[in-house]
């Protein structure tokens, strides 16, 4: 009996399998056969290891030519197909991928540079690496997809999107714009189409791009289309709100209400007007991809791996990124000080600091003392200068920054240059110089700038900047049925022709709702007080509810700045039952500011601090008393840091309420108090025993001052 003969399926895989005859010496592609090659695997037709070695002779025999065309393309698949699955590009990239990748990237790049219509060449490196991991660096990347654009009159639509991002993040938002019009109809999803328009719409300042940012959103009906709005967020979300994206259902309009609230909170938080967070959020993401990306490893295809032995990642518990710790990673003591990868795969350190706080105040920009390129960054807060260190890392390459900078738990660099921006460094600069003993210096500032390190990782702002700051304080006070007393006052000396400005947002701090927002100007209405402050009130008209109040005060040029933040003001409805009270305000006769309610004067005190020779003037606004009952009035003044919490003035009394809205207001001498922080309660008891309500306010008494930062 003669045995079966052999399927014609078992000969091609015979032929597919059988040994390349050729050495390495003298290979010569054979390019149907690496074709069927490449296929069967695409196709787990046959395991990829069976065709590594003619895949490695592949790529090496190209790597010593130019290649182009179908020989470009076919090296490129056998490459992928023996390396695959691949790290994404904004990852560590494994060892045993690098020749892989490298070896398909530089077949790929070579067929573009022969003949710059290639797209099916250019498919495959976004695919390799899809934007923003750029596969060449950014300028030629543009470069060729222009020239793409050019020769085809349809693009695959992932090289369009590569191309519009290219073109935003170059400087060139009304070539993106017709960048964009080459997508047909279907080649994107709407909530990713409507993304990238409000890209390109929001660098043009086009007032449609808010609008088509949440139209986006509500388009969500998968992960895909969910990816570009997680990744805006990513960016500056804290774990909570993140964990909180993750957990959602995003379909359904649930995602456009959630971004909703997230960036007005930002806006708030920040002392913005409603929308601007999201606009300035896209304009620091194509500053960043332009001048602070992380070349290091994969997005530029290079490969150039993080130094062996260099030590391994500090893996705090809540890092974000989490260091392989193997055989090749040595420890060492450096690495609880400094971090050898970014946070972020895309962006170097800089650039996530740009993303979470804007453009630095200022940069000092140094060599290191082995060479590495370092730079110092300053931002100036309102809780005081935020002081950033980057260094190049070590390890094969160029000392160039454009290939990315970590941040560092340390200062790095020339002392002398970097305590420029550091004033604190000058002293440790100093210490060096004269040969004394740095460790206690030294350690002094490494202990600062670790934790500002942290701080600056784990914040977000959108805080104006200034040049200089401006003496300036703001309280705010809820009054029932009107809205929110606000009362400003700056230094005079540092307003020119005592003109202050003031700009103002009221939200609920829980959801960012906005209930107003708006700046005034005074000139000439205001006028310095005994203690050298200008002073001014204005009534901001809000609905009931509790709010949060943020004012920033500054001069006309706005050169001098501040800005303040007031929690937690209430706003009573007068049509609702009950016995309620209006905000506390605690003034002072001697400021030279005063506001009129009822007909009665009612004294201010913007700078929100008093003399001990002085009064404070309590006003009080009851709201929904019986005419003709009784009531109690007890006034109680306790020191802040009291263990005991004694009390150290008290005030009773009875009135009588002739209406069923009135003004309770008394003097409260301050003699008797120390120089300290204290509190007022004022409680307001129906004399038929019914439910007290009450209200309090911090009292700052200084001894010569009137400032509470003394």
């Amino acid at each position: 009996m003669r045995p079966p003969r052999p399927t014609g399926g078992l000969l091609l895989l015979g032929l597919l399998l059988a040994p390349a005859r050729a050495s390495a010496q003298d290979y010569a592609p054979r390019w149907d056969r690496l074709e069927r090659l490449a296929a069967a695997v695409e196709a787990d037709s046959i395991p990829k290891q069976q065709i590594e070695g003619e895949a490695r002779r592949a790529v090496i025999w190209a790597a010593q030519r130019t290649v182009r065309g179908r020989e470009a393309r076919t090296v490129a698949r056998l490459a992928i197909a023996a390396g695959a699955p691949f790290a994404p590009p904004d990852s560590l990239m494994p060892l045993g991928e690098r020749f892989w990748r490298a070896g398909a990237t530089r077949a790929l790049r070579s067929a573009l540079a022969a003949d710059s219509g290639d797209v099916e060449a250019a498919l495959m490196l976004e695919r390799l690496f899809p934007y923003p991991a750029p596969w060449i660096e950014p300028e030629r990347e543009l470069a060729h997809l222009r020239a793409l654009a050019a020769r085809h009159v349809a693009l695959p639509p992932e090289l369009v999107v590569a191309w519009v991002g290219m073109e935003l993040e170059r400087g060139h938002p009304d070539t993106a714009a017709r960048a964009l019009d080459r997508l047909g109809p279907g080649d994107l999803p709407d909530a990713q189409r409507w993304h990238l328009s409000a890209q390109v719409e929001f660098a043009l300042d086009d007032p449609r791009a808010t609008a088509s940012y949440y139209r986006g959103a509500a388009e969500i009906i998968d992960p895909a289309g969910a990816a570009p709005y997680r990744r805006d967020v990513a960016w500056i979300a804290d774990s909570t709100e993140l964990a909180s994206w993750d957990s959602m259902r995003t379909a359904g309009g649930d995602a456009a209400a959630w971004l909703r609230r997230f960036w007005q909170r930002r806006d708030l938080a920040d002392l913005r007007p409603p929308g601007s967070r999201l606009a300035e959020h896209f304009a620091r993401y194509r500053t960043a991809l332009r001048d602070y990306r992380w070349d290091l490893e994969a997005s530029l295809a290079i490969g150039i791996p993080s130094v062996p032995g260099a030590g391994e990642e500090f893996n705090k518990s809540d890092a974000d990124i989490r260091f392989p710790v193997s055989g090749e990673f040595k420890g060492s003591p450096l690495s609880m000080d400094n971090r050898y990868r970014p946070l972020s795969g895309i962006l170097d350190d800089r650039g996530l600091a740009v993303m979470r706080h804007g453009t630095p105040t200022d940069v000092a920009d140094m060599p290191g003392m082995t060479g590495m390129y370092q730079t110092l960054w300053r931002y100036d807060t309102p809780a005081g200068p935020l002081m950033l260190s980057f260094s190049r890392p070590g390890g094969p390459g160029s000392a160039d920054p454009k290939f990315g900078m970590v941040a560092r738990n340390r200062p790095f660099g020339d002392l002398a240059t970097a305590c420029v921006v550091d004033p604190s460094l000058c002293v440790l600069a100093g210490v060096v110089v004269a040969g004394g003993r740095t460790t206690a210096p030294a350690e002094r500032a490494r202990l600062g700038y670790t934790q500002m390190r942290e701080i600056a990782e784990r914040t977000d702002d959108h805080a104006r900047r200034f040049e200089t700051r401006l003496e300036s304080y703001a309280q705010a006070y809820g009054i029932p049925g009107e809205g929110v007393l606000l009362v400003v006052a700056a230094r005079a000396e540092q307003l020119p022709a005592g003109r202050l400005r003031s700009e103002a947002v009221v939200a609920d701090s829980d959801d960012g709702r906005f209930a107003f927002h708006g700046d005034t100007t005074w000139q000439g209405s205001t006028s310095a007080g005994p203690d050298g402050y200008v002073g001014a009130w204005q009534l901001l008209p809000v609905p009931p509810g509790r709010w949060q109040v943020g004012v920033v005060l500054s001069d006309s040029a706005g050169r001098r700045g501040n800005g303040t933040t007031v929690r937690g003001v209430p706003v009573a409805d007068p049509d609702r039952p009950g016995l309620q009270l209006g905000d506390l305000i605690l003034g002072r006769e001697e400021s030279g500011i005063a506001w009129r309610r009822f007909g009665e004067q009612v004294p201010l005190n913007p700078t929100g601090a008093w003399r001990r020779e002085e009064a404070a003037v309590l006003t009080l606004e009851v709201v929904g008393a019986v005419s003709g009952d009784s009531y109690g009035v007890a006034i109680a003044v306790r020191r802040l840091d009291d263990p005991a919490d004694r009390t150290r003035l008290r005030i009773e009394e009875s009135l009588t309420a002739e209406r069923d809205r009135f003004l309770v207001q008394r003097r409260v001498a301050l003699q008797q108090l120390e120089p300290g922080d204290y509190l007022v309660e004022v409680t307001i008891t129906p004399a038929d025993g019914g439910a007290a309500v009450v209200r309090a306010r911090a009292l700052p008494v200084r001894d010569g001052v009137v400032s509470p930062e003394s």
